[in-house]
């Protein structure tokens, strides 16, 4: 998940600012907690990639404890596809739960077949599903 975002930064022309990430552990008051302190900075992010929905719920749990609104002040976008997104009109990298099980089991399978053959990774397609949680910022934002 970070070297795809990571990835997509970098096709993108956007820089990477290290000082900008904060850990979540991957909780919803880990989460919290870390949009907690990344508000309090100065130079406020306008958007946040969270490596869970989890995550993605929690940090938006801060930013309207905050006072804040999403979108209009600061995008947030998710990663799993969980149901919960869809209520919280969460937008969210959704992956394909089922094919990853089916994998997992044919690997453990081929492995029980073949108990010497090397480990592999593989990469499954995921899909964007967009909701209320992002916009587009617009050039006169882009410049400030």
């Amino acid at each position: 998940r970070r070297n795809g975002f990571m990835q997509v930064l970098a096709e993108s022309g956007l820089e990477w600012v290290p000082s900008r990430e904060v850990y979540g552990d991957f909780t919803m008051h880990g989460a919290s907690r870390a949009m907690d302190d990344l508000l309090a900075r100065p130079n406020r992010p306008t958007a946040i990639f969270a490596q869970s929905d989890e995550m993605a719920l929690g940090a938006l749990q801060a930013i309207r404890r905050n006072g804040l609104k999403v979108p209009e002040d600061i995008s947030i976008i998710g990663f799993d596809g969980h149901e919960m997104a869809e209520f919280s009109d969460l937008t969210t990298i959704e992956q394909p739960v089922q094919l990853m099980g089916e994998m997992a089991a044919w690997s453990i399978m081929e492995r029980i077949r073949s108990p010497k053959s090397e480990p592999h990774s593989l990469t499954l397609p995921t899909t964007l599903v967009v909701r209320n949680s992002t916009r587009r910022i617009s050039s006169l934002e882009q410049g400030s």
